[in-house]
Order: C-alpha cells, then structure tokens, then sequence
C-alpha cells in the first residue's frame, strides 16, 4: 500500500494537540510526530499524559507533555509559555479536548448545560486565542484545526455539546477570516461516531442514533 504521507512532512514544526494523552488526540500526536513533528500534548489528568509522552518517546518522537485545564485562562497561559520557552514555536495548533455527557434536554440542568459550553466552546476559544497571541500572529504563520461534531441536524441526546461544537463551527468561520492577514488558516473538522475509550459511558442506541443523524 502507498503510504500517504510525504516522510518528513511536518519536519521541526511544533505541534500543540489538546487533550493529546488519549484516543483521537494521541492517535494524531502519534501519526504528526511519526511525520517529524515536536509534539505538545495536554490535558487534565497527569498519568495518562505520563503514558502517552513514554509511548511517543519509544517511537522516537519528541514530546512534552504537562496538564492544562482548558477551562482555565490562566492556567492556558502559563502552559503555552511553557511550550514556547521549551521550543520556541507552535505552527499547529489542534482542538481536540473536549467533554460531554449523554442526557435528553429536559433533564438537562443549567448547571451541566454550562458545564459543556465552558469547556467545549469557551475552552477552545481561551487556548485559540492564547496560542493565536502568543505564537502565530507575531510569527505570521499557523495552522489552526478544531474537532467538532456533525452539527448540521442537531445533536439529540446531547444538546449542550450540539450548541457548543456549532459555536465552535461558527468561530472557525470567523478567524478563519480575520486571522488570514496574519497567515493563519483555520479550519473545522466534524466527523462521524468514532469509537474510543471516551465513548465508553455512552449506551448504544445513543450511538446508532448519532451515527443515523449523520
């Protein structure tokens, strides 16, 4: 079989991926790093961020790995800091973090329906807006790709996360157009249902129907 990619492709370039210690995020810091890529991967729980850096390491991929709570401002800040005072750059910046639980909405409370929004929609907008700042507008150059859903006919049985990800939707089309000036290309992925271990607490008919409305 062919193989896909140019070898070498993302040779020295940095890339950040949120939510990089599991699932479609260590996937994609694996596949970038396997391609030359530096790679920077986040999230909240420090032991699986431990693992995932070890099993790029034993590929031979450099790796640097520190938890961030994208919910927290502050705590985005310190982190993409540290990422540049560790490599000096991020050219890519991937969205992948994120959370959500299955409910139907009437028995969804302000609480948990808030609860998704701050880390799915404001989260990816602190930790954009951060690296966009802090790294690829005074360096005029970055690539930018957040993960969302198929958003276009609802999301049933997850409103919170539905509203979020078109949230998200809509800010890409945005910066995709205010940030060009500064050689930034933002883009939005939404793919289908993909089985991971975040899928796990979800029953499923909650998945046969996702993957019907898409």
């Amino acid at each position: 079989m062919d193989q896909l990619y140019a070898d070498g492709l993302f040779s020295d370039e940095v890339v950040l991926i949120t939510g990089g210690g599991t699932g479609i995020g260590l996937v994609a810091a694996t596949e970038m790093g396997l391609l030359g890529a530096k790679v920077a991967i986040c999230g909240r729980r420090p032991d699986p961020l431990k693992s995932a850096v070890a099993e790029l390491a034993s590929k031979g991929i450099e790796a640097f790995g520190a938890p961030c709570d994208i919910r927290e401002p502050d705590a985005i800040a310190a982190y993409v800091d540290s990422i540049l005072e560790r490599f000096g750059r991020i050219d890519v910046l991937i969205n992948n973090a994120g959370g959500q639980f299955p409910t139907t909405a009437e028995a969804l409370s302000p609480k948990g329906f808030a609860a998704v929004i701050r880390n799915n929609l404001i989260g990816t907008w602190s930790i954009t807006h951060a690296v966009a700042t802090k790294a690829m507008i005074p360096q005029k150059r970055g690539r930018i790709v957040s993960v969302i859903a198929q958003i276009n006919r609802g999301f049933p049985g997850m409103v919170h996360t539905g509203a979020a990800r078109a949230g998200v939707d809509n800010m890409t089309k945005t910066l995709a157009v205010e940030w060009a000036t500064h050689g930034i290309r933002v883009n939005a992925v939404a793919p289908g249902v993909i089985v991971t271990s975040g899928t796990k607490q979800y029953p499923p008919e909650l998945l046969d129907n996702a993957e019907k409305a898409n």
